[in-house]
């Protein structure tokens, strides 16, 4: 099982949509669309060496903007920014340019140019559920489509969708699912487009841990246990507090109880028993402070830790797991079922 916390590791990744323009001796390119901090701009190449080249730029809502540059030498781009606040702007454009060798030319052209708010995006834990194949986020900016990529054991991809999300306002919720058979997840990787082409990523790895504990000796055949007991589930409580410190902020953590008994009565009858400790154990928990989902099951006598025939006592077949995670513990020997009962 993993141990490593679970982490948004938040990429924002950006790029331009460059336009071309061909003259025998003076070429232009525009990048049109940046993220806010950076500005759009026209860069001027030279095909040539230019005695000088000008740049009058205007606005849809008036402004001017005007660049003049003399004694351009062959090869040399020219980078002109064009000042601009968040938002979207149309663009009309002349520019001139005459050569050292007396040749003169021009050339108009209208572009739109945009400047992206930053795009973040941040995990609903409360609503992210990897049990319930769902991953909800919120986003400060519109977006249009969201994709995520769910990998398994040695990286196998276990499921890859794409969804539309157009039509969510910024702050709504975005709702990434996926389908497929059940099976332990490794990592998440989650990719939010915006309405210009940014996006930004989300990179989510589940995790479990075995929180270690000394084993609760309740009262024979009950599910109760005397004061002195209770000091050992106080040490794993200050366990289980050290680790929602460590790994808390992300997806929504559960605690999940498992119990067990020795082969002494009908087997019937142990896993009732077992499924009542573990149920007193989890209450333990819930009355002592811990404010998490807790899910609890009993196996039994079916997964003994120590074979034995039947009816014999042994302590070390009467135990508990303690396991923690942002996903249901998955199937193993030692968690043949899956028949987790929420704490309520």
């Amino acid at each position: 099982m993993l141990q490593t916390p679970l982490r948004a590791a938040l990429l924002a990744l950006m790029f331009l949509i460059p336009s071309w323009a061909a003259e025998a001796q003076v070429q232009y390119r525009l990048a049109t669309k940046v993220p806010e901090g950076q500005k759009p701009r026209v860069t001027i190449v030279a095909q040539e060496s230019l005695e000088q080249v000008e740049l009058v730029v205007k606005r849809s809502d008036g402004k001017a903007h005007r660049f003049k540059r003399k004694n351009v030498l062959r090869g040399a781009e020219i980078e002109v920014p064009l000042p601009q606040s968040t938002g979207s702007f149309a663009y009309s454009a002349t520019l001139t340019f005459k050569t050292v060798t007396g040749q003169v030319g021009e050339a108009n052209f209208e572009f739109e140019a945009a400047v992206a708010p930053a795009l973040e995006i941040k995990l609903r834990r409360d609503r992210s559920s990897l049990d319930q194949k769902q991953i909800v986020l919120t986003a400060n900016a519109p977006v249009k489509l969201g994709e995520i990529e769910v990998f398994g054991e040695g990286g196998a991809i276990l499921a890859s969708e794409s969804v539309e999300l157009g039509g969510v306002a910024p702050g709504g919720d975005l709702v990434l699912g996926w389908s497929g058979a059940d099976a332990s997840i490794e990592r998440i990787a989650v990719k939010i487009h915006d309405q210009l082409g940014f996006w930004q990523t989300l990179e989510l790895v589940p995790f479990t841990v075995n929180i270690p504990h000394k084993e609760v000796n309740f009262d024979s055949g009950k599910a109760s246990f005397g004061a002195s007991e209770a000091q050992k589930l106080e040490e794993t409580y200050a366990l289980l507090s050290e680790q929602l410190a460590k790994h808390g902020s992300d997806l929504e953590i559960r605690l999940y109880i498992a119990g067990y008994t020795d082969t002494v009565g009908a087997a019937q009858s142990n896993i009732a028993l077992s499924t009542a400790r573990a149920r007193a154990i989890a209450s333990w928990f819930r009355k002592r402070g811990i404010t998490i989902p807790i899910f609890y099951q009993g196996f039994g006598e079916s997964v003994l830790l120590v074979k034995t025939a039947d009816n014999v006592d042994e302590p070390r077949n009467r135990r508990a797991l303690y396991i923690l995670g942002n996903q249901q513990p998955p199937s193993s020997d030692q968690l043949p079922r899956k028949d987790w009962k929420p704490l309520r």
